[in-house]
């Protein structure tokens, strides 16, 4: 897999042009149109070991600088079906599925984790006395903390759900091998599923509130999961310590084809063969389910819906696999062939035309009527399709493998376990593998990490939830009494808990990820053993990226550490302005309530009263007098140098919250409420006037939502008041009309940076056990966006924008065409200031975390304020190179994500419904177009049939910035390559030799006129700057030594970079241009010729 992931740049090779033909099956069960099934197509193409050059066609001349004798290899590009953007079918073994079947071969953030926590918590002991004792997990409390919110949000429903899974494994097993019946081969799921609800019972899994039908429910839907695994490899099946035989029909005796050529089986070999056979349906989950066990409740997700089977043509529509397939292949038919070819002398083709012949005579044989199988294979009428059937979940037996019986057998290649072993062809589709006898001691089974969980685990409960910012106020305190109480057994946190909490007899705490300084982590391990009669255990893991694998290697840097005292700048105008504000409102609310007996307790309360004036009306009225109580207030507060800015003295500050036009930030709060809650009142009435009570109770509902929020946090998330990390432009991904449960629980909120880019149409974000996905850009009422058009320069990416038109077609630096080259970088961004809709469509996050697909993108726009003189720094100069460097408080940079290979996204301009636009072509397109298919309104779920305009997401700001410039021999060289290595290793080198958090800090290029080279601006990555750069330009010399050493020591190639020297998460799109050896050697001349390196 090669290619720029965050831009959609990908292409998919392999090694060998034989391409496995598709599996039917697995088509309907990804829910792909067999009518589209197509074989992949490959295209040759060389590649150069040596330095990775690719160019199409065998024996090509790749155009490197690699001596002739480095070898060359033809490897063979997989086209992608059109409009996908992953390869969803492995062109190598047949396997297909609806989310892509190739991923980087990575350390996960997750699934290591997960196994630390799951041992740490089976070592907890429970709670010594209390009512804790009678929750599942009897009072064990872990608490785990990351440094991202989506991290630690994400991590609490991934965990739980692999701890339970792996949970009720444990309890499965443990019921079958203690019971001598089972032992027997007579158990089925109904006898199974008695046995496990005791020992479930038995390990306090169930609440109080769970009635026996209800844990009846809950256990034999475990049981069918486990009939019908999807993770058969890592299930109680593939690991070999159970096995389903299905029930002999009595007086079956075997079909006559078989015992006879080119077949010759004998009677146990027919009986296997149908076996396999059917055990390929059961596997693909056409079976029957219990009474109360839904196929489409998300505990069967993906494969959420029932599936059947019929003598041919399959359908994924309704899912129905075909016992023959159409004009592919599938599980059956493949290993019909593939036994054929193994114990005959026919072609392929021969081959293929007998297992055909012998497919549609076998299912004559089990849908006769009259025949033995009636009972196993369930005929069902099913509108629209006719006549399918599906196994009976009744008649398979489930036997507990013990001491190696009943025998077990595993493919010497793809390692697959089998109970069945018909003249040694592997069960799996397309293996050309052999199954061979394997031994209980087998290196491979005592070896195995679930093997042993679902053996030796201690069957203790857990549940685990997450602690953000992402909930509302009063859920998050629920959240935290209920884990405090041991209703909750392992949290999820993010930076919420690191102080101020008190857990009390809490004796664990692990860190995802080794925390940023020593202070966080003292802070963190801090939560832990509070009480002098419990010990505190703190286990910290060490992520793949610098920063970790830096204190992994020394953590007594990060355990005794020195801790940088805290620099905070005062003087940040948007930070200030709110805390003006926060001193007005605390002074009018202490007014209200003394003259006119009002208290705010809740923004329907402030808003839209039920009566009486609303509380901007009465904040005018105080304001009339200029208060001066509140200007004293204001003159001891605000450092002086921004008096003047904020005109206190003549309250000119004032307008900007509430004026008489109606648009300070106070107003449009009132507007975007009044607006909200007259919206969710029509739609109310309108439901019930067409007697859809229902729907109408959901906008009842989704009004009380926006009345019932807490005033001052609401405030604080539309930029009035101070927030908790100071964001300065914040917006909301609004979920109150989204028809779920937790949309009323959560408050998604960000500063605008990170906003465009988890809450594009389109991104994804986890919140409260829930995926939710960007679905619109919110519209204020009788407010249009602000759109800025803008270019940046092909050639020298000097960046160019108006909040008009572009007055100009040609770059001011290098004179290039604007509007020129591909891909393209030019466009009209719109500025979501209002913030963002979530689609109304919800899901449980699934095994792996919701994907980024769209990378934002910084530039460097200009002074806001006029710039201040380059200065020489000495220590660094010297007749090679000379470094020029300026600090300013009012740099003004723009961000702008392209959205997916910079196709934008679709908005409308009336409802604000929004998605990801289809991928640009090198071919010139409109920028917008009329009459398209009606969308739907994302809050009021009602067709919307508005013009859509093809946008960017952007967003500017002013942060202080560090413009660096190298002149001299040294430094004439446009190679962009270079100047970037140079960039970051200069970042990380700062965040290293600073202490300062690598995430506080971004810098980008920046030409200017009259040199080759561009400049290196550097800027602090947190909302309206904190003077971090300023600590950079009075520490270069150390910054510039710090550098070289990191990427003099890393010991990845010098043509490329990894995650320990340059690379990190968010300079994903530069990856493949960032150089070890470029920098590295750049740097040592550098400070060589200044005498910074000895």
């Amino acid at each position: 897999m090669l290619g720029e992931e965050p831009t959609g740049h990908l292409a998919y090779f392999v090694l060998t042009e034989r391409i496995q033909q598709p599996d039917e099956d697995e088509a309907v069960v990804a829910g792909q149109s067999l009518e589209e099934l197509e074989k992949e197509r490959v295209e040759p193409y060389t590649l150069c070991l040596g330095c990775g050059a690719l160019a199409p066609g065998r024996d090509a001349d790749v155009g490197c600088d690699c001596p002739a004798e480095s070898p060359r290899v033809t490897v063979y590009r997989v086209e992608l079906a059109k409009g996908t953007r992953e390869l969803r079918h492995c062109v190598a073994c047949g396997a297909r599925r609806s989310t892509g079947v190739v991923y980087r071969f990575l350390t996960s953030r997750d699934a290591p984790v997960s196994v630390l926590a799951t041992s740490l918590y089976q070592e907890l002991p429970p709670a010594k006395e209390g009512q804790a004792l009678i929750y599942p997990g009897e009072g064990r409390k872990l608490l785990t903390f990351s440094d991202s919110r989506q991290d630690a949000a994400f991590f609490a429903p991934y965990v739980e759900r692999t701890y339970k899974r792996i949970l009720r494994r444990r309890l499965i097993l443990k019921a079958l091998l203690k019971d001598e019946v089972a032992r027997s081969r007579r158990l089925r799921l109904d006898d199974v599923a008695n046995r496990v609800l005791e020992q479930a019972e038995e390990a306090n899994y169930f609440t109080l509130e769970e009635s026996y039908d209800a844990r009846l429910r809950i256990v034999r839907t475990w049981l069918m999961q486990e009939l019908t695994a999807l993770d058969y490899r890592i299930g109680l099946e593939g690991l070999g310590l159970l096995t389903f035989r299905l029930v002999r029909p009595p007086g079956w005796s075997p079909p006559p084809l078989l015992l006879e050529a080119p077949w010759n089986l004998t009677p146990d070999e027919a009986w296997d063969l149908l076996l396999v056979l059917l055990d390929s349906l059961r596997r693909q989950g056409a079976v029957t389910y219990p009474k109360g066990v839904d196929p489409r409740s998300n505990a069967f997700a993906p494969r959420n819906k029932e599936f059947f089977v019929r003598e041919a043509k399959g359908d994924s529509r309704w899912g129905i696999f075909g016992w023959l397939p159409g004009r592919g292949s599938n599980r059956r038919l493949d290993f019909l062939v593939r036994l054929l070819r193994r114990s005959s002398s026919l072609t392929e083709g021969e081959a293929r035309r007998v297992a055909q012949e012998t497919l549609q005579g076998l299912w004559r044989h089990l849908t006769a009527p009259g025949t033995v199988w009636q009972t196993h294979l369930l005929p069902e009428n099913r509108k629209r399709v006719g006549v399918v059937y599906r196994l009976n979940y009744r008649l398979w037996e489930w036997v507990p493998v013990i001491d190696g019986k009943p025998p077990l057998y595993r493919c010497n290649r793809c390692q697959a376990v089998s109970p069945v072993n018909l003249r040694g062809v592997c069960p799996t589709y397309g293996c050309d593998g052999t199954l061979e006898s394997v031994s209980p001691e087998d290196p491979f089974w005592r070896e195995n990490h679930y093997r042993h969980l679902y053996l030796y685990m201690k069957p203790i409960p857990l549940e685990a939830e997450e602690h953000t910012a992402q909930w509302r106020s009063d859920q998050a305190g629920k959240v935290q009494d209920r884990f405090v109480r041991g209703k909750i057994n392992l949290l999820s946190c993010s930076t919420t808990f690191e102080l101020g909490v008190d857990l009390g007899s809490l004796q664990a705490v692990l860190m995802r990820n080794v925390p940023p300084t020593t202070a966080n982590y003292l802070q963190r391990a801090g939560r832990a053993g509070r009480r002098t009669d419990t010990a505190a255990f703190a286990l910290t893991y060490a992520q793949r990226r610098s920063h970790d694998l830096s204190h992994y290697a020394d953590p007594r840097r990060l355990v005794a550490g020195h801790i940088h005292p805290p620099v905070v700048v005062v003087e940040n105008e948007k930070i200030v302005r709110r805390h003006v504000h926060s001193v007005l409102l605390a002074a009018f609310f202490r007014w209200a309530d003394r003259e006119k007996g009002r208290r705010f307790h809740n923004v329907g309360d402030f808003f839209a009263p039920e009566e009486g004036e609303s509380g901007p009306d009465l904040l005018r009225e105080y304001v009339r007098s200029r208060p001066s109580d509140v200007t004293e207030a204001l003159y001891r507060i605000v450092p002086s140098s921004l008096h003047g800015t904020l005109g206190l003295e003549e309250w000119a500050w004032l307008p900007r919250l509430i004026n008489e036009k109606g648009d300070g930030i106070l107003d449009l709060a009132a507007r975007e409420v009044t607006g909200d809650l007259d919206l969710y009142r029509n739609l109310q009435q309108e439901a019930a006037r067409q007697e859809n009570y229902k729907l109408a109770q959901h906008y009842k509902g989704v009004a009380a939502t926006v009345r019932s929020r807490e005033l001052l946090g609401f405030l604080g998330s539309r930029n009035v008041l101070p927030k908790y990390g100071f964001p300065t432009d914040v917006v909301e991904l609004r979920t109150a009309h989204v028809p779920v449960r937790e949309a009323a629980l959560v408050e998604l909120q960000r500063d605008l940076r990170m906003a465009i880019a988890e809450y594009a149409p389109g991104g994804q974000v986890v919140a409260a056990k829930r995926v939710w996905t960007g679905g619109g850009i919110y519209k204020q009422p009788g407010r249009d966006w602000q759109v800025v058009e803008y270019a940046v320069c092909p050639e020298c990416g000097r960046y160019h924008s108006s909040s008009e038109r572009l007055d100009r077609n040609t770059c001011e630096v290098c004179g290039a065409s604007l509007f020129a080259g591909w891909p393209r970088q030019y466009g009209r961004f719109l500025i979501p200031e209002f913030g963002f809709l979530a689609a109304r469509d919800t899901e449980e996050p699934g095994e792996s975390r919701p994907e980024r697909f769209y990378a934002s993108r910084v530039f460097f726009a200009e002074y806001k304020v006029d710039a201040p003189p380059l200065e020489t720094v000495p220590s660094l100069s010297s007749d090679r190179v000379r470094v020029l460097h300026r600090y300013s408080r009012y740099g003004k940079m723009a961000l702008v994500n392209t959205g997916y290979a910079g196709a934008g996204f679709r908005v409308c301009t009336v409802c604000g419904y929004a998605e990801p636009a289809p991928p640009l072509s090198p071919r010139p397109a409109r920028r917008s177009s009329r009459g398209e298919q009606v969308h739907t309104d994302p809050r009021t779920g009602r067709p919307c049939n508005g013009r859509m305009e093809t946008y960017h997401l952007g967003h500017e700001f002013l942060t202080d910035v560090l413009e660096l410039r190298f002149e001299g021999p040294l430094a004439v060289t446009s190679d962009r390559d270079l100047w970037l290595s140079v960039l970051y290793a200069l970042l990380e080198g700062a965040s290293e030799a600073l202490g300062i958090p690598r995430n506080d800090l971004d810098g980008t290029l920046y030409p200017y006129s009259g040199s080759p080279s561009p400049a290196l601006v550097l800027f602090d990555n947190v909302p309206g700057g904190a003077a971090l750069v300023r600590r950079i330009a009075e520490n270069l010399p150390l910054v510039f030594r710090a550098a070289w050493r990191r990427v003099d020591r890393c010991e990845c190639g010098e043509e490329t970079s990894c995650y320990q020297c340059l690379r990190n998460y968010y300079n994903q799109y530069y990856h493949e241009r960032l150089r070890r050896g470029l920098v590295r050697d750049f740097l040592a001349e550098l400070l060589t010729a200044a005498g910074q390196l000895p």
